[in-house]
């Protein structure tokens, strides 16, 4: 036994000084990757601060290695390569996110779905350099490896030499040198010093800790069966004074701008100059400067600007078909008569927004998969990723349906998109835009040089502004406009470009504008997201007799219209899933622990006062409890939005399946593939079973519901089939693969005619889709029309040589 421990610590201790020299060269990298805008003076400090914790990492794995030895040497060595392999990937990765986003990843990792993390990934994009550089680096440590073991260092070392090596790599490991937040004047230099592994493991464990704590402690602070938000509904009319009285209940139309922070937009934007209409839309309304997200991303945006709905643990809509029971403008309005509309060039799934907004019975929504063919998706980045349809299209075609629409009033929200990685403007003059700008801010030369590495960021903030130009100068021409309020605002500040503050990351435009706006006003105070509906039903309930609940859980109060500087927030903000750490209250903010005055304009000057900073801790540590409690123990309100989903129910014999298959644990693209797989195994009970544990998790995942309907078909139960697959057309009327479906099963009912009929439907809205253009051909065939069948398939097999139904087919159309 004493041999094996020799030889592994022998083997080990070379190995893990090679791994600490790679582990902390992987700054070079970090720096190159941030461009100009990295610090070189800020990442050399770093890499000093890198050493500890790689020592710390090496303590981990030779105390685990050493265990292994016990049982075999062999084992023991390979685990160590894997692992120091495997870590300096992970730290890869997380540098590779710093680079692309600015901020390092934390446990918000926890809170996405496998789905979301590969969407956002595909959004940020991998280049060529990116995985050049990281073989080069794990070549460089595993060569290394290799090198030492060949080498007269390795074979010299005496187990005395390799113990005193471990016990000064352990004294380094435990020395307190770390970052301390305090000692930096900017968020994006005390970003650039911390390792971004440090960060995420810390983080990583403080969150399953914290929500430990939250499930054995949090809910000892409330009595079973309490609702720690409900409370009397405060309708104080603050925007009475501003707005004149249209004879008809108004419209409300929300545009929530993908990361448009108050830092680009607004006087005074420390990033000013690329959204002009936007900056001389806020001079004609009513416009918060010091405006606040609920949510530092899109997650936490619906929830708080349309319902003022506590976060739960990782946001409200991350609960998805277990959401409690809630109302929001969206429910509240539509039971007054209103029709609900929402627009998003995206993927719904994401989020869980269609599950939030089904909830709450929108009527319409306008998402990637019922975009007609005369729309094409934004221009893909070179790894063929797009978020779905740019800002302009959404606007146009939004207005396409409108016309389509009787119904008035109307609540109207669009989500926009294009102000996102990979930051790719749809039209190309807006880069050349964004260089003039440049040339024309003002900066000196060093300052331009260094933002110009965001070029793509401004040329995107720069279509969108036109997008919504266009968007205001059509709607001026629409009957309902002279009776519409619009609300304005971002959902988060984007994210990429430097931040100044902890708060920057919240800090976003609020801007209400309407033909009935009496004058424009500019107000000091601040406000935050879940203020907005509360402001809104008072002036409706009050203004228009409208009537609402007399109790609703709102987080906060209302908007605040005051000129100067002040502030009635007392609530806590969620920047990441997962991470409830920051307080604001009047002035005071407390964010990880350290407390801060906020100045005008939002900036932030670290305090010291021990007895406040213990307060907001207290404060900060209830509303977590609160939120958690309520959210799921389903205790945010007594009343649900009458629009409870539709979910598929077990009986006692499905549910022992699930049990026993983890189904529950699994995400929705790993249900799928299981449900496939047991589909062509022709399990096909037992693949409706995921199929509908899928479909309850996400009830607008269309391929999920389109395998479910085949699988019906497959058995001739085809009523059941066109049941499902009618569900997907009512929620994505161009959906392809929909039409595929309902040809192949009018094919195998020997309706020809009908199948041919329902191919060229889905044509319409899908010209260059090859199952469709098969399944036309197939049609054609067994409708007499040989010739036009071959020509098709001929065309198809030319461009998709593997299409199966052409395959099939042209084998028949040989003489």
């Amino acid at each position: 036994m004493k041999e094996r421990l020799r030889n592994v610590i022998l083997f080990l201790v070379p190995l893990s000084l090679l791994f600490a020299v790679v582990f902390t060269l992987l700054r070079v990298y970090e720096y190159l990757a941030g461009g100009a805008v990295f610090s070189a003076q800020y990442e050399a400090l770093g890499f000093l601060y890198d050493w500890p914790f790689a020592f710390s990492l090496i303590l981990f794995v030779v105390a685990f290695c050493m265990v292994l030895a016990l049982l075999h040497t062999g084992v023991a060595k390979l685990m160590g390569v894997v692992l120091y392999t495997l870590l300096l990937i992970i730290a890869f990765a997380l540098i590779q996110y710093f680079s692309v986003t600015g901020v390092p990843l934390s446990a918000d990792f926890f809170g996405y779905s496998f789905q979301d993390i590969g969407i956002t990934v595909g959004a940020s994009g991998v280049s060529i350099l990116t995985v050049v550089s990281l073989v080069l680096y794990v070549g460089l440590f595993i060569g290394g490896g290799l090198l030492l073991q060949k080498s007269r260092i390795t074979a010299n070392l005496s187990l005395r030499g390799a113990v005193i090596m471990l016990v000064l790599i352990a004294v380094t490991a435990f020395l307190p040198l770390r970052p301390a937040h305090e000692q930096f004047e900017k968020e994006i230099d005390y970003n650039l010093v911390l390792n971004k592994s440090q960060y995420f493991f810390g983080r990583s464990v403080s969150y399953w800790r914290e929500g430990s704590a939250l499930d054995t402690e949090g809910t000892k602070a409330f009595v079973p069966g309490t609702y720690p938000f409900l409370k009397k509904a405060d309708y104080n009319n603050v925007l009475g004074p501003f707005l004149d009285r249209s004879e008809e209940r108004p419209d409300l139309v929300f545009l929530i701008i993908e990361g448009l922070g108050r830092d680009f937009t607004g006087p005074g934007a420390r990033y000013g100059g690329f959204t002009p209409f936007l900056d001389s839309l806020a001079g004609k309304s009513l416009y918060w400067k010091n405006g606040l997200s609920n949510a530092g991303r899109t997650f936490g945006a619906l929830p708080s600007i349309l319902g003022s709905l506590p976060y739960g643990r990782n946001g409200f809509m991350s609960y998805g078909a277990d959401m409690p029971d809630h109302q929001t403008l969206i429910s509240l309005l539509k039971a007054q008569g209103y029709a609900t509309h929402f627009f998003y060039g995206g993927n719904p799934n994401f989020d869980n927004q269609d599950l939030f907004l089904q909830y709450q019975g929108i009527d319409y929504m306008l998402n990637e998969s019922n975009f007609p063919a005369t729309y094409k998706r934004a221009t893909a980045d070179s790894d063929g990723f797009t978020w779905g349809f740019a800002d302009r299209d959404v606007f146009r075609r939004s207005l396409e349906v409108l016309d389509t629409m009787s119904r008035s009033p109307r609540l109207d929200i669009y989500l926009t998109l294009s102000t996102h990685e990979p930051f790719r403007a749809p039209e190309a003059r807006f880069a050349a835009m964004a260089d003039k700008r440049l040339q024309e801010s003002g900066w000196d030369e060093e300052t331009r040089s260094r933002y110009a590495e965001y070029k793509d960021v401004f040329s995107c903030l720069l279509y969108t502004d036109d997008a919504i130009r266009e968007f205001f100068e059509r709607y001026k021409r629409r009957p309902e406009f002279k009776k519409t309020i619009f609300i304005i605002t971002g959902d988060h500040r984007l994210i990429p470009v430097p931040q100044d503050t902890r708060l920057s990351r919240f800090h976003v435009p609020i801007i209400i504008y309407s033909p009935l706006l009496r004058q424009p006003e500019t107000f000091g105070s601040m406000a935050v997201h879940s203020d907005i509906m509360p402001a809104l039903l008072g002036l409706l309930r009050s203004e228009y007799g409208m009537k609402f609940p007399e109790k609703m859980p709102f987080i906060s109060k209302t908007l605040d219209v005051k000129r100067e500087l002040s502030a009635t927030l007392d609530l806590a903000l969620i920047r990441n899933k997962g991470e409830i750490n920051d307080y604001v209250d009047g002035l005071h903010f407390l964010s990880e622990g350290r407390l801060f005055q906020i100045t005008p304009d939002l900036g932030l000057e670290p305090v010291r006062n021990d007895a406040l900073q213990h307060t907001l801790q207290e404060k900060l540590q209830l509303f977590k409890n609160r939120s958690v409690y309520a959210v799921e123990h389903n205790r945010v309100d007594t009343v649900a939005s009458g629009h409870k989903l539709q979910l598929f129910t077990f009986t006692e014999h499905e549910e022992k399946f699930i049990r026993g298959h983890g189904l529950k644990d699994l995400k929705p693209d790993e249900l799928f593939a299981k449900a496939r797989a047991l589909a062509f195994e022709k399990k096909r009970d037992d693949s409706r079973i995921v199929l509908r544990v899928l479909l309850n998790e996400s009830p607008n995942y269309h391929d999920a519901r389109i395998l479910l309907a085949r699988t019906f078909a497959w058995d001739n139960r085809y009523d059941t089939a066109h049941f499902f697959l009618a569900q997907v057309i009512e929620r994505a009327p161009a959906y392809g693969d929909a039409y595929n479906a309902l040809a192949d099963i009018e094919y195998w009912k020997g309706n020809h005619g009908q199948s041919l009929t329902l191919a060229e439907k889905g044509l319409l809205s899908n010209p260059e889709d090859p199952e469709l253009m098969a399944r036309r051909a197939r049609g054609l065939w067994m409708t007499g029309r040989k010739e036009e069948a071959k020509k098709i398939t001929e065309a198809v097999l030319q461009k998709w040589p593997q299409n199966e139904v052409a395959l099939d087919l042209i084998k028949k159309l040989a003489p």
